[in-house]
């Protein structure tokens, strides 16, 4: 379940990427809404939250490892900040591929927890794709 933990943080990452820049050649049409203080994260956030997760998954495994060792300089590009910044299809499949089989110190819950998780990062990522898929993943939470 980890790796696909994995990967759908960074799917979602990608896909917020993605937003931002068919976005960022548009002019904005009016002030953003200002839900007050129990407002929600905005993309930004929820994107930086993904990214120090899986920073802080990294982190946790450990170098010396024999299972890491093969994998060391990889692990190690994704320990530096400024390859989060762009993160193209070589990228996301050197991560996958590589990086998230590797085990961690990092726990991210139960089982429960990590299929709740990874059912909320498939949503998130059905609301920045379309509502076809959206509509199907909520159907699996209700």
């Amino acid at each position: 379940m980890s790796p696909r933990l994995f990967a759908a943080r960074l799917n979602l990452v990608r896909a917020l990427d993605a937003k931002h820049e068919r976005q960022s050649g548009r002019a904005e049409d009016a002030a953003p809404y200002d839900a007050g203080d129990g407002a929600p994260p905005d993309e930004g956030s929820i994107r930086k939250d993904a990214v120090d997760q899986l920073r802080e998954t990294i982190g946790g495994m450990n170098l010396d490892s024999f299972m890491v060792q093969r994998r060391r300089r990889t692990v190690e590009k994704y320990l530096r900040l400024d390859v989060w910044f762009a993160l193209d299809d070589r990228a996301r499949e050197e991560f996958v591929g590589e990086v998230s089989p590797l085990p961690s110190a990092k726990r991210h819950g139960t089982e429960d927890a990590k299929r709740f998780d990874l059912l909320m990062f498939s949503l998130q990522l059905a609301l920045l794709k379309g509502p076809k898929q959206f509509d199907n993943l909520r159907k699996n939470l209700l």
